[in-house]
């Protein structure tokens, strides 16, 4: 088994609600997510291809474009042969809104899919241009999107078409994955698209052509209102050779044994990571948040490069969108290069400086949560040796117990939006 019987003292209903079969590893990021995808875009890179905007996201704005070159009154008529009374449209943007709703040629306004929580990640089932179902993990945290080598043998990179999603022409790198799994989506796929939507509640992928601050669902409220769900600056941060979405994040620990030290509160920038069911952070951001030395868990993890041992450490409380204090980004961490703001990628994510994001919008407060620690598969491609670092997963992303379960990577407003 590539998994570890559990400690009898843990006590994790997050975890419990993935099946942990013993011919995958419950941790999907490290089986097949971050590892295989940053492991084989180190050895291949993209054929000469970067898809910053798939070919829907093209579509819409060329549309968008074309629209908005028309005279007010060419709209207004175009609505009125649609059936679209425009008394009360004065606005020509309104006017090409109201056409782009009724136009059956426009692109629409998202793709969706089913989407399931299985094996401790998220997996989505569509046909491919060969009309076979792929079984994809979608994964945030995978730098590129990969290929199961069963279907494409020993080739370093082959393409996916799937219409069903909007992708065309995606540039994957192949590579051994577990028997049940065709592929992964990672984040170089889901960045072309508006914004991505993990819908846990109604287990539905939807990839927005759209900015996902004005779409609406079922008739309710915009998602920028809705009740129970909070907004995290987000920025596209560079990581060994590879762009992935990164948040603020804090830990805060009690310190000693058990909990009864001192207590401390680390900050740093991690990785969101929608392809493992736990939260994972280097040994020195658990030393720097004074978490308790005792674990509450252990397993084994198996990321194909070699084993890892990780153990859980009891957190106090977890931030997601964390604000630093008295502008000592990443706490006490005493590396200057450690501790300096990182600069944001090209290609969308925002460029605003990490503690100047995390300042504008309240911290999503998580308490009594568990962290896993150790020898983190691919620290070093990460860049992550000997720093202070997590990958937050969806323990902390979307918790059991929350009432909307909806995860949005919002790359329009460079926003994560959590429950």
């Amino acid at each position: 088994d590539d998994v570890s019987d559990w400690s009898s003292d843990v006590c994790s209903s997050d975890l419990k609600r993935a099946e942990r079969r013993p011919s995958m590893l419950a941790f999907a990021l490290a089986t097949c997510g971050f590892s295989h995808a940053l492991r084989a875009g180190l050895s291949h890179q993209a054929c000469g291809k970067t898809c910053r905007r798939h070919a829907s996201a093209i579509a819409y704005d060329n549309w968008l474009c074309e629209l908005r070159e028309l005279r007010m009154n060419e709209l207004k008529d175009r609505l009125s042969a649609a059936g679209v009374n425009t008394a009360g449209m004065f606005e020509k943007e309104d006017l090409v809104t109201a056409l782009l709703a009724v136009q059956p040629s426009a692109p629409p306004p998202f793709f969706e899919a089913a989407l399931r929580e299985e094996d401790g990640g998220l997996y989505t089932s569509v046909k491919n241009g060969q009309d076979e179902t792929l079984r994809l993990l979608v994964d945030t945290g995978a730098a590129r999107s990969v290929l199961s080598s069963r279907h494409h043998g020993s080739v370093a990179a082959a393409e996916l078409d799937c219409p069903s999603l909007g992708l065309t022409g995606l540039d994957c790198a192949v590579a051994d994955l577990p028997s049940d799994v065709d592929g992964i989506l990672g984040f170089d796929a889901l960045r072309g698209f508006a914004a991505t939507e993990l819908d846990l509640s109604s287990c539905r992928l939807r990839l927005h052509n759209r900015a996902y601050s004005a779409t609406h669902d079922g008739g309710r409220r915009a998602v920028s209102g809705r009740e129970g769900t909070s907004r995290v600056e987000m920025q596209v941060q560079r990581l060994g050779e590879h762009d992935l979405p990164c948040i603020s994040f804090a830990l805060q620990g009690r310190g000693g044994l058990i909990g009864g030290g001192g207590g401390g509160r680390c900050v740093v920038q991690a990785l969101v990571g929608t392809g493992t069911p736990i939260t994972m952070v280097t040994p020195e951001l658990a030393a720097a948040a004074a978490l308790p030395t005792a674990p509450v868990a252990a397993a084994v993890v198996d990321s194909g490069a070699g084993r890892s041992i990780l153990t859980a450490k009891h957190c106090q409380c977890a931030e997601l969108g964390a604000r630093p204090e008295e502008d000592r980004y990443l706490g006490r961490h005493s590396d200057p290069e450690a501790t300096r703001d990182a600069e944001p990628a090209l290609g969308g994510g925002g460029g605003t400086a990490a503690p100047a994001l995390a300042a504008r919008s309240r911290p999503v407060v998580r308490r009594g949560v568990a962290c896993y620690t150790g020898d983190l598969p691919l620290v070093e491609e990460a860049g992550w040796k000997g720093k202070p670092a997590a990958l937050v997963g969806l323990d902390l992303l979307c918790p059991t117990k929350g009432a909307v379960r909806r995860l949005v990577l919002d790359m329009e407003a460079s926003a994560v939006w959590v429950d």
